[in-house]
């Protein structure tokens, strides 16, 4: 049997087929956010007690945030049950949705750019390297007539001629595309194992330690205090409890004494490493613990072998400043990301920077 997992979009789908090709079972739903605690439930309700013999997850390009909830989710299953995991590519997959004999494949991506790719033959197959182009860019190294994606639209008005055809995947289905799809990605490319675990650091009287699921009490003590539900910004404590034992994820404790006064959420995905949350107790702000944490964070991710840090913020949080001191930089930004308690809808700034880039 063979599980396939598809999370890089604001869609998080899952689907189990066996070794003929028949779809034995499958999940969609749109979550726009909240991939990471929406995707392991849907598995274990596929699966239904079954366990696959290979697993297929998408590698994007896609949500920076769903692309890594769904590497994680598919090598900490691999491990657990010992199967082989393997990658397919957006474009590719909505190329093999189409059954076109020729086709280009167009995303929208970050910076007002397009993900584009032709693809053609049978078995389908690329016809040229993936790109991210602005959109006339896009339209004059593009000339298959038939256009898919979330950028087909944006690329045929540019490029001023073409088909564009919606939603390959849900006309054709999803079975076929994922039976087709090519998947370059082996196992080792998609997670290498971390090189070390975290130490205990000592910051004068505040102690940076390891945290585990028996901490998490702590950490939502820390989450309810210092972020305003107003802004929608914080996890729950099931979100949490499900992301920390992925592999790759690690939770870092700030300590005064025996109380808990910040903590930092991160992960690796092959050599990116992303902090999740950050987090520090009004009374114990202004101490510099954030810096701290986030220091710590920069050092662990560099130990464990990420060449590029991420996060993304609220516009307006002031711990944009500590990330910009930080020689973080703006590299996009999602439109009314956060919804807070009143329904009022907030950006969120992605920064990023080199791992070892100091400021």
């Amino acid at each position: 049997m063979l599980l396939v997992i598809d999370s890089a979009t604001a869609a998080c789908s899952v689907a189990l087929f066996g070794a003929d090709g028949t779809r034995l079972g499958a999940a969609h739903e749109i979550v726009q956010r909240g991939h990471a605690e929406r995707l392991l439930p849907m598995i274990e309700t596929v699966l239904a007690g079954r366990r696959p013999d290979a697993i297929l997850v998408d590698c994007g390009p896609g949500s920076f945030t769903g692309v890594r909830v769904g590497l994680a989710a598919a090598q900490g299953l691999a491990i657990g049950w010992g199967v082989p995991v393997a990658g397919y590519s957006s474009m590719a997959l909505i190329a093999a949705a189409s059954g076109e004999a020729m086709t280009t494949v167009a995303l929208i991506g970050g910076h007002g750019e397009l993900f584009v790719q032709d693809y053609g033959g049978d078995p389908i197959a690329p016809l040229g390297e993936l790109r991210s182009l602005p959109p006339d860019a896009a339209a004059a190294a593009c000339s298959a007539p038939i256009v898919l994606g979330s950028g087909a639209q944006a690329l045929v008005e540019v490029r001023g001629h073409g088909e564009l055809a919606r939603c390959p995947a849900q006309r054709r289905g999803c079975r076929r595309a994922a039976a087709r799809a090519p998947r370059p990605a082996a196992e080792a490319d998609l997670w290498p194992r971390p090189r070390c675990e975290a130490n205990d650091v000592s910051a004068g009287p505040i102690v940076l330690g390891p945290g585990h699921d028996a901490d998490l009490r702590d950490v939502m003590r820390v989450m309810d205090s210092s972020f305003d539900p107003g802004f929608g910004e914080a996890w729950t404590i099931a979100q949490c409890a499900g992301l920390l034992p992925l592999p790759g994820v690690w939770l870092t404790l700030a300590r005064d004494g025996e109380e808990a006064v910040g903590f930092a959420l991160a992960r690796l995905v092959a050599d990116e490493a992303e902090l999740l949350l950050l987090a520090v107790k009004p009374a114990g702000q202004r101490r510099g613990i954030g810096r701290i944490l986030l220091e710590h964070f920069e050092g662990e991710a560099a130990a464990r072998g990420a060449n590029r840090l991420h996060l993304e913020v609220r516009e307006g949080n002031h711990a944009l400043s500590l990330y910009e001191q930080a020689g973080f930089e703006l590299v996009g930004r999602r439109r009314d990301y956060y919804c807070g308690q009143n329904g009022d809808r907030y950006d969120a700034l992605t920064l990023s920077k080199s791992a070892g880039k100091l400021r």
